[in-house]
This record gives structure tokens, C-alpha cells and sequence, in this order.
């Protein structure tokens, strides 16, 4: 009995041993594996977008806003306009009239409802590079397209007849490599659109973007990156501001869009959850309005902090040194310019051109081309010698951040000067009874066109100036008649011409007359009585 009670006792704490290594085994796999994955998860982390809650300093109090607000539903920052700023003024700077605001009919900034998406899953019917003139009222915007071969980002909105119309442009950098999604005509990406006010970026080393909106996963709308800091959120004044010259330029991004921080704002007002976005390499047939210029960056204080970080001039930020010198571009000078053909290479009288940040100055409808361009260091326009008589109207535009200003030049190219002459003919025969009749076209040339007088010595022979031709009319008595034709353009002597008319007599009716009268002589001479 003893053996038999040594034997279970045995045989239980063997069945429990075993239990109990069977346990720690489970235990120790389930706690390895929950290692793992925290360090796949904060691998993970550092490749995508830290979420942080960013509320841009107020342009009323200059202060940093710090708030907590989360979405009820995700606990993530809440998909809303940026928290803590009021919409930039002009009085900042900033082109208000530009940005989409809730108090305009005709456009919505909101777009981040689900009734939003429904309004907008309208197809348009006629493309939107082919769309010429929008019929009735443009609406709310619907669609973006990103050109990478012009680095221009372009939204677009519906007008009455599902055209789509673009409505505004901005400069921006796209993926370095071509690694921004493309999306053709016909297959749009439809974007999250989600909108925070800043985001932590760690994938090219730590930074933060302000007002990035969401495309999809990875990929954001952004500003200029700032420098990051694990205390507080981005400052105002630490802008990567390299970054801003290659707007508008060429590629750098690893992936995203990155636009003035101007611009980035302008977009979160116009995104809304399930917009098309197109990403097309060619823009050959599109169209769009002339983006706001992003102005140059000053790297001395207090513009910069050092060379490599700095204000965004477009930023409205109160504090913004850039502001207090805006001003709107202003161009002026001589509005037109006459050459004569085989003038030599020449240039305009200097313009004046005026506008903080300096303006950037372009010419457009250019007939003349390469030939024909702007000088920006003698602010003057180059002509280059050869082309041939003809006019030539060009516009000047200067932009910068404050806004654009034209002028409208023109080019007139004359022909090269030129004495006057006269060719034609010299002189008409006519017999008398003849009928109203007419010379052969004369030729008269010089340049400038000579001024034409005429001294006739008859008053029935008269100029006829549209056809250029001498004109008689009948009834001239027989004898000899001059005109002087004189021409006179001012270049060396006058030209004279001298014609001369001959009427003669009718040498028929003579004949006939003498005839009859030496028959009635014969008659008189016969002898009656024959």
C-alpha cells in the first residue's frame, strides 16, 4: 500500500512538473513575442509620421497656442481647421481674397463630412485640359491635378455644365526620383484628406511639417519641412528654408508635395476626404492661373536664424519680419519702341520695377521668341538684331507674394529708310474725240511713304490716288499737255516724274473734208456743154 501511495505521489509531481515547464514555455513564448512586436512597431514608428497637435502661434497675440484636442471616435488630433489661428488678413501680408473662405457661396472649405464626397462623385464631361470657358457659376473645388514636369499644383472646381475649371495654382517640389504615386487621367487617387495643424516626420531625419494634408498612407501635401525639437512644436522661425527654392524648380521630396507654408494652408481649404487627385507627368494642353510667386529668402538675421534655417516669407505670423516689408510689385517705363529693319542688337530704356520680396519679371505673349527677352540685371528689355517689319506687343508681368503687376510693350520694326521715286509711264497719245480715259498705274515708293502732289496744266486731267493712275477725261482740244507728279518723304531730294499728253488732230475728218472739196472743184472746172 505504502509503495502504491510513494507511486501516485511520484507520478503527480511528475504530471505537475511537466505542467508547470509547459506553462513557463507558453508564458516565455507569449512574452518574446510581444517583444518582438514593440520592436517591430517602434521600428515602424520611426518610418512614418509622428501625429503631434500644433496650433501656429495667433497673428493677434503672437503666442503659441497649446491645445489637446482629440477626435472622440480615433484619439488622434481632430480632423479640423488648424486650432488656435485666425484666417491671415491682408493686413498681414496675406492674400485673403485667395484663400477658399466659409463665407463664399460659391466655394466650400470645409469638405470633411461624408455628405461632402457624395456632392463631388460627379464626372466631368468634358476634360479638364480642354475645358475653354466655364459656363454659369464655378463651384466648390473637386479635383486636383499635380504637374511634375512644371512642379505646379493646380485645384480644380465644377461650373454649371461639369466642366472642370481651375481655380488657383501653387509652386511646389514633388518626389525626388519620381517616387510621388502618379495617378493618370481616369484613375485619380482619392485622398484621406486628413488635416492637422503639424505632423513629426522621421523618415529623413526628425522634422515637422505644418498644415499637411493627407493623400494616402505615407504620402502628404506639406509645407517646407521645420527643424524639430522634442520640447515644443515647430517654430516660426526655423523654416529649412533651402527647401523654398526648389518650388516651382525641381523634385526633392521623398515622396510627398511640399508647398509654401502660404500655399499648404490653402490647400487643407480646399481638400476634403475622397477628392480626386491626379499626379501627371506631361501638362502639355493644360491650363492654369499664374501662381503666387514664393519669394526670395533673405539668410541675414532677422530673417534667418543661420543659412539654413529661417522664416517662410509667405508665413503671416505677425512676427514675421518679412511682413513689414511687403509690397506690391510696380513696374513702369516706356510702353513702345520703333526700330527700322537692319537695326543693330539694342535694348529698351531701363524700366523701373519696384515690390518687396523683389518681383520676379517675365514676358508672355512673346511673337518674337528667343529674340525678345528680359534683362533682369539692367531691368531693361534685349532685342536682339533681324527681325523684319512688323509689330511686336509683349506683356510684362512682375509677381512677388504681395501680388502682380503688367505692362504692355510694343515693338514697332519699320522698313528701312528710303528715298521716294516714281515709275510709270511717261507719256499718252490720244486723238481728238476721243472718251474718258485713263493712264497706266504708276509706282511710287519710299520710305516712310512719300506725300504725293500733283500740277496738272489742265484741270481734266486729274490724280486718282487709290489706283495710282492718271485720269482724262474727254473733250481736250488738240495740242500738247504736261503733268509733274512730285514726290516727298523728307529723305534726300523730291522725286519728279514729268508726263506728257499729246492730242492730235482727227486726221480722218481732215482727209475726208479735203477730198470733198477737190471734187467740188472738178465740177466746177467741167465745161457745161461737154
Amino acid at each position: 500500500m505504502y509503495c502504491l501511495d510513494a507511486n501516485i505521489h511520484l507520478c503527480r509531481e511528475f504530471t505537475l512538473t511537466k505542467f508547470k515547464n509547459i506553462k513557463l514555455r507558453r508564458n516565455l513564448g507569449l512574452f518574446t513575442s510581444i517583444i518582438m512586436l514593440l520592436l517591430l512597431a517602434s521600428i515602424l514608428l520611426g518610418c512614418v509620421p509622428q501625429m503631434q497637435n500644433f496650433s501656429p502661434s495667433d497673428p493677434s497675440s503672437g503666442q503659441v497656442v497649446s491645445t489637446e484636442q482629440t477626435s472622440a471616435t480615433t484619439g488622434t488630433t481632430a480632423d479640423t481647421e488648424p486650432a488656435g489661428e485666425d484666417d491671415p488678413t491682408s493686413g498681414y501680408g496675406f492674400n485673403e481674397d485667395t484663400l477658399p473662405a466659409k463665407d463664399k457661396d460659391d466655394i466650400d472649405t470645409t469638405g470633411t463630412t461624408v455628405t461632402d464626397t457624395s456632392k463631388t462623385t460627379t464626372t466631368s464631361t468634358i476634360a479638364a485640359n480642354l475645358a475653354a470657358k466655364p459656363v454659369g457659376k464655378v463651384g466648390r473645388a473637386h479635383s486636383i491635378r499635380v504637374f511634375e514636369d512644371v512642379q505646379i499644383t493646380v485645384v480644380y472646381g465644377l461650373d454649371e455644365a461639369d466642366q472642370e475649371i481651375p481655380i488657383e495654382a501653387f509652386y511646389c517640389s514633388t518626389g525626388f526620383n519620381n517616387t510621388t504615386p502618379k495617378a493618370p487621367e481616369g484613375k485619380p487617387i482619392k485622398i484621406t484628406a486628413f488635416r492637422p495643424s503639424y505632423l513629426k516626420f522621421s523618415l529623413l531625419g526628425d522634422c515637422y511639417v505644418r498644415y499637411p494634408t493627407q493623400i494616402m498612407g505615407d504620402y502628404f501635401f506639406h509645407s517646407v519641412p521645420y527643424e524639430y525639437s522634442s520640447k515644443s512644436g515647430p517654430k516660426h522661425n526655423e523654416c529649412w528654408i533651402g527647401g523654398l527654392y526648389a518650388l516651382g524648380r525641381y523634385k526633392t521630396t521623398g515622396g510627398c508635395i511640399r508647398l509654401s507654408v502660404r500655399d499648404a494652408v490653402k490647400i487643407q481649404g480646399y481638400a476634403y476626404p475622397g477628392m480626386p487627385l491626379y499626379v501627371l507627368t506631361d501638362s502639355s494642353g493644360y491650363s492654369w492661373p499664374t501662381p503666387q510667386s514664393v519669394p526670395a529668402v533673405n539668410t541675414s538675421s532677422p530673417y534667418s536664424i543661420s543659412g539654413r534655417l529661417g522664416w517662410d516669407p509667405s508665413d503671416w505670423h505677425q512676427e514675421n519680419p518679412y511682413l513689414g516689408l511687403l509690397r506690391a510689385p510696380t513696374i513702369s517705363g516706356n510702353k513702345s519702341l520703333t526700330l527700322t529693319e537692319g537695326y543693330k542688337k539694342t535694348s529698351t530704356a531701363a524700366f523701373t520695377v519696384t515690390g518687396n520680396p523683389s518681383p520676379e519679371i517675365s514676358i508672355s505673349n512673346n511673337p518674337a521668341g528667343k529674340k525678345i527677352t528680359w534683362n533682369n540685371s539692367t531691368k531693361k528689355i534685349d532685342i536682339a538684331g533681324g527681325l523684319t517689319q512688323g509689330v511686336y506687343e509683349i506683356t510684362l508681368t512682375v509677381s512677388n507674394s504681395a501680388g502682380d503687376a503688367t505692362l504692355k510693350f510694343t515693338l514697332i520694326v519699320e522698313k528701312t529708310e528710303e528715298a521716294p521715286s516714281i515709275f510709270g509711264p511717261s507719256s499718252l497719245e490720244l486723238i481728238e474725240g476721243y472718251s474718258k480715259v485713263s493712264s497706266d498705274a504708276f509706282t511710287i515708293n519710299g520710305n516712310p511713304a512719300p506725300k504725293l502732289s500733283v500740277n496738272s496744266s489742265n484741270d481734266r486731267i486729274s490724280w486718282n490716288d487709290t489706283a495710282k493712275i492718271l485720269e482724262i477725261s474727254e473733250g481736250l482740244p488738240e495740242g500738247i499737255y504736261k503733268v509733274i507728279l512730285t514726290a516727298d518723304n523728307g529723305i534726300e531730294e523730291n522725286a519728279i516724274f514729268e508726263f506728257i499728253l499729246t492730242v492730235s488732230a482727227d486726221t480722218k475728218t481732215t482727209d475726208e473734208g479735203t477730198n470733198e472739196e477737190s471734187a467740188t472743184e472738178a465740177d466746177d472746172l467741167t465745161d457745161p456743154d461737154d
